[in-house]
């Protein structure tokens, strides 16, 4: 057996499996009967939107449409098809595991062509009618966007291995607006410059592919990468069930509650609820991490967006978002066995207690989208009384209105 063949070998085990599963978990006449209709009405406003019958879409900046195209191309990883049997074979042999890694970056590659490439033609009639951008300057920007997708899932990876907790949130967090903000620039720089732009990104997308065959002191975390991306499917659909998939407790050192301290002296059922939905969420270094990309996009939105009726739709949207995003832990500590383990007198002082974690949860984020409000709408003088003041508006509307099950 040669290294390509092992290479497909493990590709096509993954995708029949994955396709087992689907064809396990979904009734294909009933999602037909679902999807139809869906593809029709999608088609249809696809060729309105080539017509240009939104006149809606001409008012939108050019960043705002652009976003669609990065936020969704902010996903995905690069695959090596790796697994721990190897250690028996291919860790003595190098330059088998060299070249089957090289052969999954390079469909990685592939996978990140394909998938910025629909995107694009899905986003194509934003950009062309209704933004006026000429064919050359919407295909370099799709190449820079290819390119750069693939730099940041290396980059991600590159994250994952030298840091950890809440330092790594904090790094993902900025390469994230990092990104974003280089992204949003290169719509509004010259041709030259953008093509300037696409060369780096490609050089530098293939010196961290380079790098990246060179890590080896990475072998277990990237089995149980590609084990993980082997059974996303699998949790999925088993999250869409309802069926919560419990995480594995880690032993780094935590920046808060590192050793379980109790917030509150007083022991209620309601005080007791509001200190586990905090220190689960705080201990969630994916959770944190997504709070405060959803934060950053909203403040980047209120800081460029020059329609004052537009920034406040985004600050009411962007209030109900957060909210709903941190209220969705509810239903994993729900299941958590720890949880179940407390004998909770209250049923109504069950929900103020999760009312008031989530209350707590969101205030950085209300406050800075406070601050970012004050300072870009009234002047940097009210910047702190706005942020103090969204801080007590969003508590008080969490505790009061907020409908918890």
């Amino acid at each position: 057996m040669t290294v390509t063949q092992l290479f497909k070998h493990r590709l096509n085990n993954e995708r029949l499996y994955k396709r087992k599963v689907w064809k396990t978990a979904i009734d294909w006449i009933v999602w037909l009967y679902v999807l139809l209709p869906i593809l029709a009405v999608f088609l249809y406003q696809y060729y309105a939107l080539w017509n240009g019958e939104f006149e809606q879409f001409h008012t939108l900046p050019k960043y705002v449409i652009a976003s669609l195209l990065f936020l969704p191309s902010y996903s995905g990883t690069v695959r090596l098809f790796v697994e721990e049997g190897d250690l028996l074979f291919l860790r003595q042999h190098a330059d088998w595991l060299h070249a089957l890694m090289k052969k999954g970056i390079q469909y990685s590659f592939k996978q990140n062509i394909l998938f910025v490439f629909l995107l694009a033609v899905i986003l194509a009639p934003l950009f062309i009618v209704y933004e006026q951008m000429v064919m050359a300057t919407f295909l370099l920007m799709v190449l820079f966007m290819v390119f750069m997708r693939f730099s940041l899932q290396l980059m991600r990876q590159l994250v994952t291995y030298r840091y950890r907790g809440v330092v790594r949130g904090i790094v993902n967090i900025g390469l994230f607006l990092l990104s974003l903000f280089i992204f949003l620039l290169f719509m509004y720089l010259p041709l030259a410059v953008q093509t300037i732009l696409v060369i780096l990104f490609a050089l530098i997308s293939w010196r961290l592919a380079t790098s990246r065959l060179r890590w080896t002191n990475s072998f277990y975390q990237d089995c149980a990468r590609e084990m993980e991306q082997k059974l996303k499917v699998t949790n999925f659909l088993l999250t869409a069930e309802g069926y919560i998939m419990g995480e594995k407790t880690s032993r780094s050192p935590r920046l808060l509650f590192h050793k379980s301290m109790n917030i509150y002296r007083k022991r209620t059922t309601k005080n007791i609820v509001t200190e586990m939905f905090i220190k689960l969420f705080i201990r969630r270094s994916a959770r944190v991490s997504g709070l405060f990309r959803i934060t950053g996009v909203i403040m980047l939105a209120i800081t460029f967006i020059p329609s004052i009726v537009v920034k406040c739709v985004i600050i009411l949207l962007g209030f109900v978002m957060i909210t709903a995003y941190v209220t969705s832990i509810w239903k994993e500590l729900k299941s958590h066995s720890f949880f179940k383990l407390y004998s909770l007198s209250s049923h109504l002082h069950l929900l103020e207690g999760v009312k008031r974690g989530i209350a707590i949860v969101v205030l950085p984020s209300s406050f800075m989208i406070g601050l970012t409000t004050g300072t870009f709408l009234f002047g940097p003088l009210y910047a702190l009384p706005i942020a103090i003041g969204c801080g007590f508006l969003h508590y008080f509307i969490c505790m009061r209105y907020l409908m918890i099950y």
